[in-house]
């Protein structure tokens, strides 16, 4: 059962960046799980030891990765294979959000161009 508010953790930690604002902004908006705002604000809590291995796994800080996974019994592969699954996932959300935003982006160019020939035809 932590597995699922683990994958939340770290997809809240890239809220921030997401919707372009202060990362306690955004967690207070919409109202996280306290363990998960800890986490993420705070640098403490249930979840934290492991976001702190993630970090450090994402600074290539190998020496504090490889101290934290000793500390919290990890896995290196187990680690490695979440981390590249998350990579793929927000690949595929950064893709879908892009498509979507140029999607927007056409139908607006498209309606500015039905505009401007209406203008011409008055």
């Amino acid at each position: 059962m932590l597995q699922p508010s683990l994958f939340m953790t770290g997809l809240f930690s890239l809220l921030d960046v997401m919707l372009e604002k202060p990362l306690h902004t955004a967690l207070d908006e919409i109202g996280v799980d306290r363990r998960i705002r800890s986490a993420l604000v705070d640098n403490m809590g249930p979840y934290y030891p492991v976001m702190e291995m993630i970090y450090a796994y994402e600074r290539a800080d190998w020496d504090k990765t490889t101290q934290l996974m000793f500390q919290n019994d990890a896995d290196i592969s187990q680690i490695s294979q979440a981390f590249l699954d998350a990579l793929v996932w927000y690949n595929q959300l950064l893709t879908a959000i892009v498509s979507t935003k140029e999607d927007d982006y056409s139908t607006e160019l498209i309606a500015l161009q039905r505009k401007r020939q209406d203008e011409k035809f008055l």
